[in-house]
């Protein structure tokens, strides 16, 4: 493939490596890119990952960061694959000259195959979830194998790992706690705040992904608890957003339940639309029962909803019981209509969870904050490389 031409080096360079990126959707995908657009002010960014369908093999500019889009020769699951990475990564690095690697996992073989040809030059990994306990026994099987032969590779040879979350610093990272910093996802207050003129219609927001891949989302017990929740207020909607391959059989769940009426499958929304529908909403609810730190839960946070999620995996950190919203048990359908009906009847819990909710995403989550996080890490390790 063809490289891009050589820059004067204002500043130094830091090579981000990730399987998926822009204009993929996704919580990754937009952390990355939020992150990695602060971080221009101080490095020079260049970034490595695999063509897409919206972005062709080669050379381009995204949000001003220059992109190489790798060719891929299959996508399983959320996974691209292909051959001779290794070249291509290996002849970029020497015409980029990096002074540091950024990679992201754990969509593997990409970001693998990048810290073998880094050579001597400083390691970030920033991990962003772990094993999914939904994952079917073969799946679970495999991703297994594949973290003991190559992941942990890399986690070894990472001069500073990133968690995603603190249930991952404590899970899966902790042989590596020496050299681990925990920075989650983060959210634009601007774009995301509360609707000082709320709505008539109770609407419950789900915002989540429908692919068979990922029925760790669990929409199934949220359509099973708002079927309970309706018998108690029939005036209340359900609105999910989102798309995938599972959407038909859901849409049917949906319909046999008795709740076409009432539920609305909006399908993928992004921008000033997916802005809207969080407008809309009285409370968000997130399903979902294995999850490290969803860019959703943020979203909602600084929007001033409350929310009711289910009490495991990275959640609990995000969501304070009782004060910005309420944990349930997963794939408990009658807990959750509980909590949804106890928010929907209290007024006040709302208000109190509301005003909780977007000052914690203000104080804690903007994205200005967690991209200094990040460059703090990234440039402590620079630092001891050149001590070594």
């Amino acid at each position: 493939m063809k490289t891009a031409k050589s820059h004067a080096k204002q500043k130094p360079t830091l090579l981000i490596v990730t399987s998926n990126y822009l204009p993929q959707i996704g919580g990754s995908e937009q952390y990355i890119a939020e992150v990695s657009r602060r971080l221009a002010a101080q490095w020079r960014v260049v970034l490595i990952t695999a063509e897409h369908v919206h972005r062709h093999r080669g050379v381009s500019t995204v949000n001003d960061i220059l992109v190489y889009s790798l060719p891929k020769l299959i996508t399983i699951s959320n996974t691209p694959l292909g051959f001779r990475w290794g070249k291509h990564i290996r002849r970029i690095i020497a015409l980029e000259k990096p002074s540091v690697l950024w990679l992201h996992t754990p969509v593997p073989t990409m970001s693998d195959t990048a810290v073998h040809e880094a050579g001597s030059l400083p390691v970030v990994v920033t991990v962003h979830a772990g094993i999914s306990p939904s994952d079917s026994a073969p799946i679970r099987l495999a991703k297994k194998m594949y973290t003991a032969l190559f992941t942990r590779a890399t986690l070894q040879r990472a001069t500073a790992i990133i968690s995603s979350s603190e249930f991952l610093a404590k899970t899966m990272l902790q042989p590596y706690a020496a050299k681990t910093s925990v920075i989650g996802s983060g959210v634009d207050t601007s774009r995301f705040h509360p609707n000082p003129l709320q709505p008539k219609q109770k609407n419950i927001l789900l915002v989540t992904s429908l692919k068979k891949s990922e029925r760790y989302k669990d929409v199934d017990t949220a359509l099973a608890a708002f079927a309970i929740l309706l018998t108690r207020y029939p005036s209340v909607r359900m609105r999910i957003v989102g798309d995938g391959d599972d959407r038909t059989r859901l849409m049917e769940l949906a319909s046999s339940l008795k709740l076409t009426h009432a539920v609305t499958f909006v399908g993928s929304r992004s921008g000033e639309a997916l802005e809207k529908e969080v407008q809309q909403a009285t409370i968000f609810y997130h399903p979902s029962i294995f999850e490290s730190s969803p860019l959703v839960i943020l979203e909602a946070m600084a929007s001033g909803l409350p929310i009711v999620a289910c009490n495991t995996a990275g959640i609990p950190a995000l969501v304070e019981n009782n004060r910005t919203g309420l944990l349930v048990p997963p794939k408990d359908s009658r807990a959750a209509a509980n909590a949804l009906e106890a928010l929907l009847t209290n007024q006040q819990l709302q208000i109190t969870m509301r005003r909780a909710a977007r000052t914690k995403a203000l104080k804690e989550y903007t994205w200005d904050h967690q991209a200094h996080a990040v460059n703090e890490v990234i440039r402590a390790a620079v630092r001891e490389a050149k001590t070594q």
